[in-house]
This record gives structure tokens, C-alpha cells and sequence, in this order.
């Protein structure tokens, strides 16, 4: 899976890949989150949110996904947002932005520092 930080309008936004074991933590971070109610993600100029999607090169290289396998996540302003491949949602609560904190955490080293650090600016006090 691919993470994109949601930052930049006219220039490409910072994306890195998780591993295998990042991959099964945030599975793990998303169950352990309650359900929420769909909202929209903010529409601003600058850090907007997450966008976590599937690598193009992993699609279908692995055993057959299943129809509620998550194919694409949007994490932003204390909720989740997860498209299943069978065409239904999840939404999740984030409050304390943990979710959120952690990949921007995972981007240190692997994405441009200043880009992540706009980003952590906006979350302010929610990651320490």
C-alpha cells in the first residue's frame, strides 16, 4: 500500500510505501477504532488529510482479494473513510488522530522533511 499526504495543489504530494508490517498494524489500528458517520474531509488549501491506497504493482499479485477487502482510505480531521472493493464504506472515529499521527510518523525519512512537517504543523497538539 501507498500513503499521500494531501498537501499540495499544481505539484505532485509526498507518497511512500508501507511495508508488510505497517500494513497489518493499521489493519490493526482500524479495528480498534468505533464506527463513525460519513463526513466530508476538509476542503482547504494546504494539508488536507491522508490518502492510503493499494500499490497498482500488488493489485491482484497476491491471492484474490476478498469483496470486502479495503482498497482505498481517507483519514483526515478525526475520521477514516475506507472504500471496500465491493463498493460499500466504512467510516471510523479518529478523535485523538492517532491513525493519522502514526503514518505521518512512518513518513519521517521516506518522504521530504519540511512537507511532513506542514503536515504535523496542522495536527498540532494531537501528535506529540
Amino acid at each position: 500500500m501507498q500513503v499521500e499526504i494531501d498537501l499540495f495543489s499544481g505539484r505532485p504530494n509526498p507518497v511512500w510505501e508501507l511495508t508488510d508490517a505497517e500494513v497489518s498494524e493499521l489493519q490493526a489500528r482500524l479495528d480498534s477504532l468505533p464506527a463513525g458517520v460519513p463526513t466530508a474531509l476538509p476542503e482547504v488549501l494546504g494539508y488536507r488529510g491522508l490518502h492510503v491506497g493499494a500499490l497498482p504493482a500488488l493489485q491482484g499479485a497476491r491471492e484474490p482479494p476478498s469483496a470486502n477487502s479495503i482498497i482505498d482510505i481517507q483519514v483526515g480531521g478525526g475520521a477514516i473513510h475506507a472504500a471496500r472493493r465491493n463498493g460499500t464504506a466504512l467510516h471510523l472515529m479518529d478523535a485523538g488522530r492517532s491513525v493519522e499521527c502514526w503514518l505521518l510518523t512512518l513518513a519521517q525519512g521516506r518522504v521530504d522533511e519540511s512537507a511532513r512537517q506542514m503536515a504535523l504543523l496542522n495536527l498540532g497538539s494531537h501528535c506529540p
